[in-house]
């Protein structure tokens, strides 16, 4: 259940729009956007901090594109899909909407997690190259602790797409996820992706329960890394 329609930011009334820390504190995640991706220790108690390096953060145009946190809102939808995600302000085409945030799982944490659906990967090349290179982020998992990015419905129209970074460009495999808008987004409107080939769609139909191979999010492998670099070669023309 919910609030009541109680309008928007500025408006009637705010309370149907939900900011980050309400959004967490009504559904019941932590919300670890600030403090960042992270794994847990070998003993299973204290969070430790993905460290990044230098050439893993974003360049300056993407930057230059990030929309502020506060800006992102939670919101019932009117058919029955549960929460979704908006922004209180107009997107532009190529602003980088919200990271992938959350705990990060190694290949044997991912397969002992009953609960697979806030879970984001990386297509399936992209993850046996990073397999190989022992890599330590594999699946990011925002059941419990994630952000705002875990309330993005999927959709077959979908007016963001996920961006794997850094490019091959800049050396390494890709180790984080954004959210990009691929076009003009007006204020309030809902924001979707597409979770990938693999995820299961039980709500479609001929996609029951026993369709699908259960998979995390992700983008479908034809797609990925090697578009993302396009995108900022081409001054984020999505």
């Amino acid at each position: 259940g919910g609030g009541g329609a109680c309008g928007r930011d500025g408006g009637a009334a705010a309370c149907s729009y939900l900011p980050p820390s309400a959004a967490s504190a009504r559904l019941g995640y932590e919300d670890v956007n600030e403090s960042g991706n992270f794994v847990l220790s070998a003993c299973g108690t204290r969070r430790v901090a993905v460290r990044y390096a230098p050439h893993e953060a974003l360049s300056a145009e993407l930057a230059e594109r990030v929309v502020e946190y506060g800006k992102l809102r939670a919101f019932e939808t009117s058919d029955g899909r549960g929460w979704g995600l908006c922004c209180a302000r107009r997107l532009r085409r190529g602003d980088v909407v919200v990271e992938a945030i959350g705990r990060c799982l190694s290949e044997e944490e991912y397969e002992a997690v009953d609960q697979t659906e806030y879970v984001v990967s990386f297509d399936d090349e992209t993850l046996e190259r990073k397999r190989a290179a022992g890599d330590d982020v594999l699946y990011i998992d925002a059941r419990q602790q994630g952000n705002m990015m875990r309330l993005a419905n999927d959709s077959a129209q979908p007016n963001l797409k996920l961006l794997y970074w850094p490019p091959p460009q800049r050396g390494g495999l890709p180790r984080r996820a954004f959210l990009v808008a691929t076009a003009d987004v007006p204020a309030y409107a809902e924001l979707t992706w597409s979770y990938g080939q693999h995820y299961p769609r039980p709500w479609l139909p001929g996609r029951g329960p026993g369709r699908g191979d259960g998979k995390a999010r992700a983008m479908p492998p034809a797609v990925g890394v090697a578009e993302g670099v396009a995108e900022e070669a081409e001054g984020l023309r999505l």
